[in-house]
């Protein structure tokens, strides 16, 4: 053999060359090459055919051309997910309608799924689904006819009925700023109806999908009878109010949907209801401010802040000096009860020009006063804020001219609090700065306030309910209940100082001297203890008008 390299076909000549005994390489040799020629003809045949395969589309009855479904589907996915939403799209003249497709399934599950059927037994879940009369059609409906139909039960919620989902009118303005209230009102109806229906309650969107099984499965290891909230967990970051810590919040979203056990639902339920509190507090609104001092600022005012305060549509603190802390709005005034009468012109001024457009109510109280702000809109809700009035715990000081003329002053409680109107505050503001009567500054401030009111004719009008009993208390409910008054007030009171609990309101709105401790208790007692099984409903104790006592109010500036 030559010094190059041996070519196949070269081993191939020497191994048929004559004269020569077949060696075992050469009989290897040639059976591979026999086995190569094989293959390569295999090949080329099943690739005609594969070609074949690929180009021509399979025309007999049941034929599946799969290679050919294969790309339409990989083409067809494509452009649905590079659009938003199928369902958002324009519909095309060769789309088939609604009403024609067929929605049954008929697909062989040939997966055993009698683990999933006994979750289905075991553990109950009501979903409802929230929807509008905007996206009924296109979402809801699709969510009934694909994974809704494994829930145990599903309701749609919408703010108006629709026969034809169904769908439960809730009597709701569409829009993401009445989602809490849309919320509340589904979760109660679902609580009223459907409360031993399931187990677990689960709020989605209509365009929220959920797998049934997984839900279940997750569910099965949880107990409904504790008060569970799951869902995609979330938290928000926030600084506490006064002392400044950061601090988080913990909610589930609301897109991904939520599941509460029938305990949380239980709770919920049992919560008294407060639509009618939430239409007030956007209807009656009422800007409070309470009069502090350096001293009892940390030891009152935050007390204030942090239990009944929250309840108010805005509360100011106003002292002798601001803190930034509470915060509180600093007066320049020195302090005790000599500068009370300056203190309260100068908040009310503050007011006046920067809060006059932000309620229709202004009421005034010490940092000792606890005040029912749910009570005190459903009394103003009765009232017009346009006119000049006046309102509080009535107290009258008979007075004595040098000719013997005799009259009363009629004004309100200090330390009961006063509410004035807007129309009142803006005769404040716009008179009362000039005038001699507002401009003295006496020691008692709520008989100079009423004096000063009295001067810009806002009248001093009657705040007991339609069966004659106070609301606004300057002492705490005790001295009421017991009917023990020092002795001047039985001279002051307008209301004749009356003692025990039919004395005072269902709807009370102040008491004074309320210490901290206490205004802690009663916030548990007002707003927290609950007698079990009395489920107590609405009373109607407003009077249908509210009788103005100003027949004694008469300016007495020019008979002192």
């Amino acid at each position: 053999m030559s010094s190059k390299e041996p070519t196949s076909m070269s081993i191939l000549a020497e191994c048929v060359s004559p004269g020569k005994a077949p060696h075992r390489f050469c009989v290897g040799f040639l059976m591979g090459m026999v086995v190569a020629s094989l293959i390569a003809v295999l090949l080329i045949m099943n690739g005609d055919n594969y070609y074949r395969y690929r180009t021509e589309p399979v025309s007999h009855v049941g034929g599946v051309n799969r290679m050919a479904m294969q790309e339409e589907s990989t083409e067809r996915s494509a452009e649905l997910w590079s659009e938003r939403s199928v369902l958002d799209r324009e519909p095309q003249d060769s789309r088939i309608p609604a009403s024609d497709l067929d929605t049954a399934d008929r697909h062989l599950h040939r997966d055993d799924n009698t683990e999933a059927q006994r979750l289905t037994e075991d553990v109950r879940v009501l979903v409802w689904v929230m929807t509008s009369p905007k996206t009924l059609q296109s979402r809801a409906k699709m969510i009934r006819d694909t994974w809704g139909k494994r829930t145990n039960t599903i309701l749609f919620f919408s703010s108006k009925n629709d026969p034809d989902l169904p769908a439960i009118g809730l009597n709701v303005t569409e829009g993401r700023t009445h989602l809490m209230e849309k919320t509340n009102r589904a979760f109660r109806y679902i609580y009223d109806n459907h409360m031993d229906d399931a187990d677990w309650f689960m709020k989605v969107d209509d365009d929220t999908y959920v797998i049934m099984e997984n839900l279940r499965y997750l569910l099965s290891g949880e107990n409904s009878s504790e008060p569970l909230f799951l869902g995609h967990h979330f938290h928000l970051r926030y600084r506490s109010r006064g002392a400044g810590t950061m601090k988080y919040l913990h909610y589930q979203s609301g897109g991904a949907g939520y599941v509460i056990s029938k305990e949380a639902l239980r709770r919920f339920g049992e919560k008294d209801d407060d639509t009618e509190a939430q239409r007030l507090a956007k209807e009656v609104r009422v800007l409070i401010w309470v009069m502090t001092s350096p001293k009892t600022v940390q030891s009152r005012a935050k007390v204030v802040r942090d239990t009944w305060g929250r309840r108010a549509n805005k509360i100011l603190f106003f002292s002798s000096k601001g803190d930034p802390d509470l915060p509180t709005i600093g007066l320049d005034v020195g302090e005790g009860r000599q500068h009370l009468m300056e203190k309260t012109n100068r908040a009310f001024r503050y007011i006046y020009e920067n809060y006059i457009d932000d309620a229709d109510w202004f009421m005034k109280v010490d940092d000792d006063t606890y005040v029912i702000v749910e009570n005190l809109r459903y009394f103003l809700s009765g009232e017009n804020s346009s006119e000049p009035v006046y309102f509080g715990h009535h107290f009258h000081m008979p007075f004595q001219t040098w000719t013997r003329e005799k009259f009363q002053l009629h004004y309100h409680s200090g330390g009961a609090g006063y509410v004035i109107s807007k129309e009142a505050l803006k005769r404040f503001g716009e008179k009362g700065k000039g005038s001699k009567q507002c401009g003295q500054y006496i020691v008692a401030e709520d008989i100079g306030f009423g004096q000063c009111m009295s001067s810009l004719g806002v009248r001093v009008s009657n705040s007991t309910d339609a069966l004659g009993r106070s609301r606004f208390h300057c002492f705490p409910p005790d001295y009421f209940t017991q009917g023990v008054y020092p002795a001047w007030y039985h001279q002051h009171d307008a209301n004749g100082a009356k003692g025990g609990i039919g004395s005072m309101s269902d709807y009370a709105i102040s008491f004074h001297y309320i210490r901290p401790m206490q205004m802690k208790l009663m916030d548990y007692l007002i707003y927290h203890l609950t007698p079990y099984g009395i489920l107590r409903g609405l009373q109607n104790l407003n009077r249908k008008h509210n009788a103005t006592q100003t027949d004694g109010n008469t300016d007495i500036s020019n008979k002192l």
